[in-house]
């Protein structure tokens, strides 16, 4: 029998507001993460993948990107620190290519979409997250007066990186197994344990877990859960 949710709106402390008239709406850093700043890497090609300090983080971003495909390309392991600022918790080609999870979360998000299931949007696949967030965002009303967690995920950016979306159900469980229970605010309310997946169910229910006792529910979209953007690299 499927868990289900219960419905309730359930929003816990406000620290820090996403926009103007949504302030149930806000982000928390989690661990030592610093906006702006860039953890040092041992370089495998002497002088090769250094940023100049004329670059602005947008341009960094872009120039890192690149590199990355080239034979010079950085190394991580799951658990250290990525490019946006964030933690690594899969990595693939030994290293070079991988994801990693946003340096902070958002609570007081819903998934959006309710009443309409997106067929294109239930991929639950390592590496599906983002086909999942282009479909829903391509398929679904956008600009109401409240956000969703793939519009909200769609204008964010971190160190200079917008290239981030929605975790598929599997790349969510990953987090999980790979990183253990996420550290949290202990102002968290109940909801705010529970994070979204890009993966739809239905037309009321999309995957979601809670990301500190690991449980996993459908939860109604239309429920104020929170939501943890991701990268590949």
């Amino acid at each position: 029998m499927k868990n289900v949710l219960i419905v309730a709106l359930l929003f816990g402390w406000v620290s820090t507001s996403l926009a103007e008239g949504d302030s149930d709406i806000y982000m928390t850093m989690d661990g030592d993460g610093i906006e702006g700043s860039y953890p040092e890497y041992e370089d495998i090609c002497e002088g090769e993948g250094v940023r100049e300090p004329s670059m602005s983080d947008r341009e960094y971003a872009d120039f890192i990107i690149e590199f990355q495909k080239t034979e010079c390309a950085f190394t991580f392991e799951v658990g250290g620190t990525g490019f946006g600022g964030g933690t690594v918790f899969y990595v693939t080609d030994k290293g070079h290519h991988g994801l990693e999870i946003a340096p902070g979360h958002f609570s007081g998000i819903k998934w959006g979409c309710y009443g309409g299931s997106v067929k294109g949007a239930m991929k639950e696949n390592i590496g599906s997250g983002q086909e999942n967030t282009n479909e829903v965002l391509s398929k679904c009303e956008i600009g109401s007066k409240e956000y969703t967690s793939f519009e909200l995920v769609d204008r964010y950016e971190e160190n200079g990186f917008d290239d981030w979306y929605v975790p598929s159900i599997l790349e969510l469980h990953e987090i999980y197994d790979a990183l253990g229970e996420l550290e949290m605010s202990t102002h968290a309310g109940y909801y705010d344990k529970y994070f979204w997946s890009s993966t739809n169910e239905n037309s009321t229910y999309a995957h979601s877990r809670n990301l500190v006792n690991g449980h996993k529910v459908y939860a109604k979209k239309e429920l104020a859960l929170s939501i943890l953007p991701i990268r590949s690299f």
